[in-house]
């Protein structure tokens, strides 16, 4: 169908440049002697000028402009820097509320577009493709479930440790806090994570560069309330609303972590303390001070979704056809990435 197309524009081309040339030069005879002919040479020589030009529309339709027109451009569904590869923005241009399932699965509220659990993926090859988040067990479920929105690293002052932060659900009020969050850390240096060992990680970002989502920034003394840590499910595509009372859902331990964020001399200082054997911070309502930072500039860049992720090799016997996590640049995001998928790129936005 696009050679096709392509064949009848460049004709369609070729036949307006070639009136256009043939009129001008019946126009220049014309005027100087009503009764002279176009000689075989002159002839020739009109013919050779426009096959050239047909050349040059030919060698335009193919190399540059028209191919972008019949491949592409790529889809783009979110129309917010950043978060093209999300879903659909909805109520109030928020983009971080809408993708969710509502607990009863019957309910009318998951029939609507904006709760569809569809979303686009990067692919390697720089196309996109059209995915639908799993949401769940075929019957009802007991809490709302949310399908993470946005996925992004952030490099500690140790160059090999990274912070991977996944949004579900935020607060647009007045704190700006995350509902539903994870971080989880890692370290590219090793090809088996210890996780056997507590670890404080600590990110600094430029406050002139950085901003808190929905909220003005601001110090937090170090908490621990309303967050839990965990082992399990690295990176989800979907969490369900849950609280650390709720633990039937995740297994979360309440002792030994806590978070702190500190506002001051033009930076923003977070500071994590994870527990042994726990990797993972986990959130259910707006009390995580440290979740939601954002860069004010993503223009060249985007967010991760549900489905970027990597695998995480955390003993001699788990995941063993992966081999490390590689940091890459990836010209879908636009900056350096995490990864060891062959689709999938978790944006590094701070490096």
């Amino acid at each position: 169908m696009n050679k096709n197309l392509k064949r009848v524009l460049s004709y369609a081309l070729g036949i307006v440049l070639a009136m256009g040339l043939g009129l001008t030069y019946a126009y220049a005879v014309g005027a100087n002697d009503s009764n002279a002919f176009v000689t075989k040479t002159e002839w020739a020589a009109k013919v050779a000028q426009i096959e050239a030009s047909l050349d040059n529309v030919n060698k335009t339709i193919d190399d540059s402009n028209m191919d972008f027109v019949m491949n592409g451009p790529r889809l783009q569904a979110g129309l917010i820097d950043g978060f093209e590869n999300i879903s659909t923005i909805g109520t109030h241009g928020d983009p971080f509320s809408v993708i969710t399932r509502y607990s009863t699965l019957a309910h009318y509220y998951n029939r609507f577009s904006v709760y569809s659990r569809t979303m686009l993926s990067d692919h390697w090859d720089g196309r996109q493709g059209v995915e639908t988040v799993y949401a769940g067990a075929g019957s009802d479920y007991s809490q709302q479930g949310y399908i993470c929105n946005a996925r992004y690293a952030l490099q500690s002052t140790d160059p090999n440790i990274y912070l991977i932060i996944s949004l579900y659900h935020m607060d647009v009020g007045s704190n700006g806090n995350a509902n539903l969050a994870q971080v989880c850390w890692v370290d590219i240096s090793k090809k088996i994570q210890d996780y056997s060992v507590a670890k404080n990680i600590t990110v600094i970002l430029p406050e002139s560069e950085w901003g808190h989502y929905g909220a003005t920034n601001a110090s937090y003394g170090r908490n621990n309330g309303h967050i839990g840590n965990t082992s399990c499910e690295f990176f989800p595509p979907m969490l369900l609303y849950h609280n650390t009372t709720n633990t039937a859902i995740y297994p979360l331990t309440t002792t030994g972590y806590g978070q702190t964020k500190t506002v001051a001399d033009g930076k923003i200082t977070i500071l994590m303390e994870f527990q042994a054997g726990y990797p993972i911070f986990r959130t259910a309502v707006n009390q995580s001070a440290s979740f939601g930072i954002f860069p004010y500039n993503m223009n060249g860049r985007k967010m991760g979704n549900a489905f970027d992720s990597i695998m995480i090799k955390y003993s001699t016997s788990s995941q063993g056809y992966v081999d490390g996590i590689a940091k890459i640049y990836c010209p879908t995001k636009g900056c350096l990435c995490l990864k060891n998928f062959l689709n999938g790129e978790i944006p590094i936005l701070n490096e």
